[in-house]
This record gives C-alpha cells, sequence and structure tokens, in this order.
C-alpha cells in the first residue's frame, strides 16, 4: 500500500494530491507547493532556485509533495515549527483519511503541549468515537474559559460563525428527542433600543430588593450589551411540541431543561469561535413576548447578545468585583444520599483522592490561563 500523500496549503486553496503522488499544478512550483516544501528545503538547507523549483537528489521528495511515510513525523517535522497557532486550522488541510486526521491531532496538541506523546494520545487506538488528549483538554479548557459577556467589539459575527453557533445549539439533547427550541434573531436597532428600555425599567425595579451598598453596586455593574452586541437572540420553549413527549410525564418542566440545554451548547459554541455570549435575564417576559410578537403560549428562555467581546476576562465579572465566589465543589457533592457527603471507600474506592487531584489540576490550569 503506498504511503498517503499531503500537500500543506495556503488558506482556501487546498491541493490534495492524487495517489499517484503528482500536484495538480503544472510547470513553475505554485506557491502553495513551495511553502509545503519550506519546511524540508529549510532542512537540506537548499535554497529554491529563481524559477521556484529545487534541485532534487535522487530518491528524496519534490517540492510538489510532501510523502508521510511515518504521517505523525513528517508532520510534526514541517508543521510545528514553521506555522504559528493563529489561524492553523484554516492553513491546513487534513485529507479524510483515518491516520492523517490522527496525525493532524497528534500535531495540533504537541504545538500546545510540547509534552505529549503519541502513546499520550493514544492514536494507534482511536475510533471514529474517540477523542484525542488534545481534543479533551481543548473542551475543558472551553468550559472553564467561557464567559457571561457584558462588553463587546464593534466588528459583526460573520454568517458562517452565526449558522455553525445556530446549528451547535440545535445539535442540543431534548427529552423525548422534543427539540422544544426556537431561535429569534435580532439585528434590527429599533427593536433592540425597545428591548433595552425594558431592560432598563427592570433594572431599577430591581435595585429595591438591594441595601446600600450593595445597591450602588449593583447599579455600577453593566449587565447587557444589547445595542454593543451585532446580534440580539432570543431562545424560546414551545412546550405543546411532539404532543405526548417519551419520558415528559411526570417531570414537564423538562421542555425548559432541554431549551436550557441548546442554551449551553450555543454558548461553548460561540466561545470555541472567539464569540462572546452574554445573557440578558433582568427583562420581564409577557412584554419581551409582546414585543417580539411571540405567541402566548411560546415561553422565552433565554435572550442573549452575541458579539467578538473586549476580552475573556480570567474569572467571572461577579466573582472578580467581589459580589459572589465560586462553591468549593466539595460543599455540592452527596453519596447515594443526601446526607452523605464523603465518598465512601468500598462504594467509591479512590474517588476521594481523585477529586482532589482533580482540584489541584484545575487550580493549576487557572493560574496559567490567566495572562502575565
Amino acid at each position: 500500500m503506498k504511503s498517503p500523500v499531503l500537500v500543506c496549503c495556503r488558506k482556501q486553496n487546498s491541493a490534495w494530491c492524487p495517489g499517484n503522488g503528482e500536484n495538480r499544478e503544472s510547470g513553475a512550483t505554485p506557491e502553495r507547493a513551495r511553502h509545503c516544501e519550506w519546511g524540508a528545503n529549510r532542512r537540506r538547507k537548499r535554497p529554491l532556485s529563481s524559477d521556484g523549483k529545487a534541485s532534487v537528489r535522487r530518491g528524496s521528495t519534490s517540492q510538489e509533495t510532501c510523502h508521510a511515510e511515518n504521517p505523525l513525523q513528517r508532520l510534526g517535522a514541517e508543521t510545528a515549527g514553521s506555522m504559528s497557532l493563529r489561524g492553523l486550522s484554516g492553513q491546513l488541510s487534513w485529507k479524510s483519511s483515518p491516520c492523517l486526521e490522527k496525525a493532524g491531532a497528534f500535531i495540533l496538541g504537541r504545538i500546545m503541549d510540547p509534552s505529549l506523546t503519541q502513546d499520550t494520545l493514544g492514536s494507534a487506538a482511536l475510533t471514529e468515537c474517540d477523542f484525542t488528549e488534545f481534543e479533551r483538554k481543548a473542551v475543558y479548557r472551553n468550559i472553564r474559559s467561557r464567559r457571561d459577556i457584558r462588553h463587546f467589539r464593534s466588528e459583526p459575527v460573520p454568517n458562517e460563525a452565526l449558522a455553525r453557533i445556530i446549528q451547535a445549539a440545535h445539535d442540543g439533547p431534548s427529552v423525548g428527542f422534543m427539540q422544544p427550541w426556537d431561535f429569534v434573531l435580532i439585528r434590527d436597532m429599533s427593536v433592540r433600543q425597545e428591548v433595552q428600555k425594558l431592560f432598563q425599567r427592570e433594572r431599577e425595579a430591581a435595585a429595591c430588593f438591594y441595601d446600600e451598598p450593595r445597591r450602588s453596586q449593583y447599579l455600577s455593574l453593566k449587565l447587557e450589551g444589547i445595542l454593543d452586541s451585532p446580534v440580539n437572540l432570543c431562545v424560546t420553549c414551545d412546550p405543546t411540541r411532539g404532543d405526548v413527549v417519551l419520558g415528559r410525564n411526570a417531570v414537564p418542566e423538562t421542555d425548559i431543561y432541554s431549551t436550557c440545554c441548546a442554551v449551553e451548547n450555543l454558548w461553548l459554541a460561540a466561545r470555541s469561535e472567539g464569540i462572546g455570549v452574554g445573557w440578558v435575564s433582568i427583562l420581564k417576559l409577557p412584554q419581551l413576548r409582546k414585543l417580539l410578537g411571540i405567541p402566548a403560549h411560546i415561553v422565552p428562555v433565554a435572550y442573549l447578545c452575541l458579539g467578538y467581546p473586549v476580552e475573556f476576562q480570567d474569572r467571572p465579572l461577579l466573582e472578580s468585583v467581589g459580589w459572589r465566589h465560586r462553591i468549593p465543589l466539595e460543599e455540592l457533592l452527596h453519596f447515594d444520599n443526601w446526607q452523605d457527603r464523603s465518598p465512601n471507600d468500598t462504594t467509591w474506592p479512590g474517588l476521594d483522592q481523585a477529586l482532589k487531584l482533580e482540584d489541584e489540576e484545575y487550580k493549576l490550569a487557572k493560574l496559567s490561563e490567566q495572562p502575565t
């Protein structure tokens, strides 16, 4: 069986080589092929000639192709040292073959964490349903770095990114596969201005629930980005969808819970795109429903602001200003019943130690992600 053939390509100029190892381009070496050979020529210390072609010794790899006899070694040597992380996923294309997909995950993992090895990633045992160690770490980092965003930059959200984010929300889990959600996307400034007025009225009304100095602190906080963010989005729940829904008879509120799962999917997908989300909960639902023309039986669950943030802070806003503090996980755990707060060594062997180690690793990860 021939070795897989790989060409490193400029963004939007993917040019995968056919199986015989010949480039689709003919004549002078195109820029993207020269780019592919950059690392190889750099190692051989043989510059490209004036016509764009490098002298090739018999039996060596040509400038048009990069043969991945061992895709992990070849990709690591030619990619890790010569490509920046920014835009890497757009500058490299992985042929949809299992070995190259594993190789791509391995190289990206090595760039992020040089201590990772092929054995660490377990790429040899990967199946369609598995994730590499790098991929798992990315998921957990995404969860840790998600924030409720209030300060947005002015640039628009690309339609392609917005489509991916909405699709991720629609991929959320729902009881009985009910899929009770709808998405009302809002860009119209006049509509957003009316929503912002609803927020201001409710914000002032809520201030009376706090005594000083808490009241002044509450009023000083920026708790929405309705006009600043380029996109507003109202996620709703239709409790009538699906008629008799499997698994919902005993707990009818699962339609709302399912919609919240879609919101979390949306939030994490947006974070992976570098896009911030802010949930505006200080709104009266009857007024919001009327303003957006939502039918009476539909429940507005989440009014969200989407856009590129000024920054993703290392801690949630309300934690950083001292409004609330994160509760230690150990205070929230119960084992087999509400009264037992410590894991039994017989029923839960080793879990107590695993929780302590995870807490230490979590704190170290948070410290490493803070700006220096």
